[in-house]
Parts: C-alpha cells; sequence; structure tokens
C-alpha cells in the first residue's frame, strides 16, 4: 500500500476530532492539555532540559504546556497555526514574556539560529519540512524537546482508527534525524468521570460510554536533540 492509498481517517489524526477541535473548540482543547500531567520521571527531565534564554514551542495549541516553563527563559514565543487557539492563548494563558505567532511549523518567521530551546508537544505537522525549520531556527547548543504518542493504551485505545505502525514509523524518523529517544508516562486525570466523558468523547471522536474511568495512563517518547 502506498501512502497515497491510505485511508484520509488513517492519514489525519487517528480517526479523532483532534484537528476540527483546533479550530473550533479551542476550551476544551485547553481543558484537555491542563489534564495532562507529566509522571516524576519525565517531569524531572522536562526541568533539566527546558531553560535557557529564548524558548520556542512549535504547534503550542493554546499555550497551556508553553505556560509551564515560561518563567525559565528570558522571552518564550508559542507559534500555532490556528488562529482561534491562539487566540484563546492569549487572553487565558499568556505571560509577561511569552507572545503568540500565528504561523506553520513548516515555514516558521523567524531567522536562522533564533531559539535556545524548542519544544514541541504531541505537535500536528508534516515533519519532513518542520524538523529541518525547527533545525535551522535552533542555536548552536540549543536542544529541541519533543514529547509524542508511542503505544496503544488508554487515551490511543479511545482513538476511532489508530495505527500503532505509523506511529512507531513517526518515532522511527525521529531518531533516523538524530533524535535522543526515551519512553515515559503521562496521567491524563479529570475531576469527574461525567468531565472525563464530555472532554475526551469530543477531543478523540469516540462514544463516551467508552470512558471508564476519570485517570488514564498515557505512554510517550520523548525525543530530544542537540545541535553541534
Amino acid at each position: 500500500m502506498t501512502r497515497g492509498d491510505i485511508p484520509p481517517v488513517i492519514m489525519r489524526g487517528h480517526g479523532t476530532n483532534f484537528h476540527s477541535v483546533y479550530g473550533n473548540l479551542p476550551a476544551i482543547y485547553d481543558a484537555f492539555s491542563v489534564s495532562e500531567v507529566f509522571d516524576s520521571e519525565l517531569s524531572g527531565l522536562m526541568g533539566n532540559l527546558l531553560h535557557g534564554t529564548r524558548l520556542l514551542d512549535v504547534a503550542a495549541g493554546t499555550g497551556e504546556k508553553t505556560k509551564r516553563y515560561a518563567s525559565r527563559f528570558k522571552s518564550v514565543v508559542a507559534l500555532d497555526k490556528s488562529e482561534a487557539l491562539a487566540s484563546y492563548g492569549t487572553v487565558h494563558n499568556r505571560t509577561d514574556n511569552m507572545n503568540f505567532v500565528v504561523g506553520t511549523a513548516s515555514s516558521m518567521p523567524f531567522p536562522d539560529g533564533s531559539f535556545d530551546r524548542i519544544l514541541t508537544t504531541w505537535g500536528s505537522f508534516t515533519m519532513a519540512k518542520a524538523v529541518p525549520e525547527m533545525k535551522r531556527v535552533l542555536s548552536k547548543g540549543g536542544k529541541i524537546i519533543r514529547i509524542g504518542t508511542c503505544e496503544k493504551d488508554g487515551l490511543t485505545s479511545l482513538f476511532p482508527s489508530f495505527s500503532l505502525r505509523r506511529v512507531s514509523a513517526v518515532n522511527r524518523s525521529y531518531r533516523n534525524r538524530g533524535f535522543f529517544e526515551s519512553r515515559h508516562k503521562v496521567i491524563i486525570e479529570f475531576s469527574s468521570l461525567k468531565v472525563a466523558k464530555k472532554i475526551l468523547g469530543a477531543i478523540c471522536g469516540c462514544n463516551p460510554d467508552m470512558v471508564i474511568s476519570r485517570k488514564i495512563i498515557h505512554e510517550v517518547a520523548l525525543h530530544v536533540y542537540r545541535k553541534h
């Protein structure tokens, strides 16, 4: 089967509603982002990696993850292609040293070597174009920190057409591009089962009855690249 033969539902978002939520339901998107808590090991690693002068968050969404680390930098840019998410983030998540920029990961409006740290968490973009762009705007000695899906788990089991083969290929591509990979856990927890059903049903595009707990474990890959 060639890439062109892959059904669109597999090609985009594993059949979930993530891409429609980007433009239409920023509050739901933000609530889902808030629910994601890194386990102690991953939290410690992120703390050690994310410090410096200028941070760029690629595919930042509402900037909820960006805000978590903004105080560690002199200036911060949250880049996302969705005007709706950037507008919501500007109102709800922006800090004094943080600005939102509407733009794509494939063609970033920044000079070479502009940032010493680049973050992307579950970003949706064309890797073949976005990774060279991230490396271009990264300064010498700087690091790219990426978090993404890696296994079928409590979250991805809710995706209508989750493809582990596709996810494994994406992670392999990061390794082939010079990223070091390690595996970790993210705890996704909501205030109640009712809230979990509402948000996960909207985000994942699944039947809310499939959501049977307010807390689920999501297995993730952490990829780190250092520019020499």
